[in-house]
C-alpha cells in the first residue's frame, strides 16, 4: 500500500496540503524550478557525487522540455538569503542540516526537499529548525524528509523523481514510491498521495524517461500502480473461507477414515 502523510504543524496547514494540490490540478503549477547542487565531480552510483550529478541531470532535462524555467546553482553557495528563490514550483538541493533558510517563496501546488538528515524529526515541535517542518509552515504542498539519520540512498534520485511525476503517468506517492529504494524505514513523504497536475498535459514525454538501475541498461517505465487490477477485499475473503471450509472438511474425512481402518493417515 502506497501512502503519505496528511500532517502539518497545524489543521489549517494539513487541510492546505489537499486544497492546493486540486488547485494546482486544476489550474496548473506555475512557477520555476531551483535546483541546488554542489559542482562535485562524477562518482559512483549513489554516491554524493551520483546524487549531485542528478540535479544537473534534471535541469538538462527539464531546460530541453522548455517547461520550466530552470535555476541551477552549481557551487558551494546555498539558496539561503531571503528573497533569493522566489516563485518556486519545484527544488531540490543540499542543505545546511535542520536549519531551514528562509530563500524560498513557494507557489500553491509547489514541491521540493533538501537531501540532508533528520529534517523530518519533528513537524509539531514549535521550536524545529528543520526543513519539513519550516517549509510547510511557509506553504509547500509536499515535500518529504527522514525522522533519523537514513542515509544517503534513501532519498530518492532528484531526476528519476521528478522526471517520472512530471510525465503525468504517476500521482505523487506512485513516483516516490518507484524512485525509492526502502520502505518503512526512516522517510516521511507529506502532501497528498494523489496529486498529479500533469495528467493530460505533462511537461516532459514518457519515451524520453527511464530508470536507471544501479547495474545494466536504463529500464522502461512501469505502469502506474493505480492502473493495475486491485482484488476486491470481500471476495478475496469469502474466496479464503470457501478454501478453508474444504480444508476442514478432507481434514474431516481422513480422520474418519482413519478411526474406521485403525491406521494413520497422513495428512497433506
Amino acid at each position: 500500500m502506497l501512502v503519505s502523510r496528511l500532517d502539518a504543524p497545524t489543521p489549517a496547514l494539513a487541510k492546505q496540503l489537499v486544497e492546493q494540490a486540486l488547485a494546482a490540478e486544476q489550474y496548473g503549477l506555475n512557477g520555476k524550478v531551483y535546483l541546488d547542487a554542489r559542482g562535485m565531480k562524477s562518482g559512483p552510483p549513489l554516491s554524493y557525487e551520483a546524487y549531485d550529478q542528478s540535479l544537473r541531470d534534471l535541469a538538462d532535462l527539464l531546460r530541453r522540455s522548455k517547461a520550466y524555467e530552470v535555476v541551477l546553482e552549481n557551487t558551494d553557495h546555498r539558496f539561503s538569503r531571503p528573497g533569493e528563490a522566489p516563485d518556486v514550483a519545484m527544488y531540490v538541493g543540499w542543505y545546511k542540516l535542520r536549519e531551514y533558510e528562509d530563500a524560498f517563496t513557494f507557489r500553491p501546488g509547489a514541491v521540493g526537499y533538501h537531501i540532508a538528515s533528520g529534517e523530518a524529526v519533528s513537524i509539531h515541535d514549535a521550536h524545529e529548525s528543520g526543513w519539513c517542518k519550516n517549509a510547510l509552515e511557509r506553504g509547500i504542498t509536499a515535500t518529504l524528509g527522514p525522522v533519523g539519520e537514513p542515509y544517503l540512498d534513501s532519498f530518492p534520485l532528484p531526476e528519476e523523481f521528478l522526471s517520472l511525476w512530471l510525465t503525468g503517468r504517476y500521482s505523487l506517492v506512485e513516483a516516490y514510491y518507484l524512485t525509492s529504494r526502502y520502505v518503512s524505514w526512516r522517510m516521511a513523504l507529506f502532501g497528498n498521495p494523489l496529486y498529479n497536475p500533469w495528467r493530460g498535459h505533462a511537461p516532459l514525454d514518457a519515451s524520453t524517461v527511464s530508470l536507471k538501475p544501479l547495474r545494466g541498461a536504463p529500464t522502461a517505465l512501469p505502469p502506474s500502480p493505480s492502473d493495475g487490477v486491485t482484488p476486491d477485499p470481500v471476495k478475496a475473503r469469502e474466496t479464503l473461507a470457501a478454501r478453508r471450509d474444504q480444508i476442514i472438511q478432507e481434514v474431516d474425512r481422513l480422520l474418519e477414515q482413519q478411526d474406521r481402518h485403525g491406521h494413520t493417515v497422513p495428512v497433506r
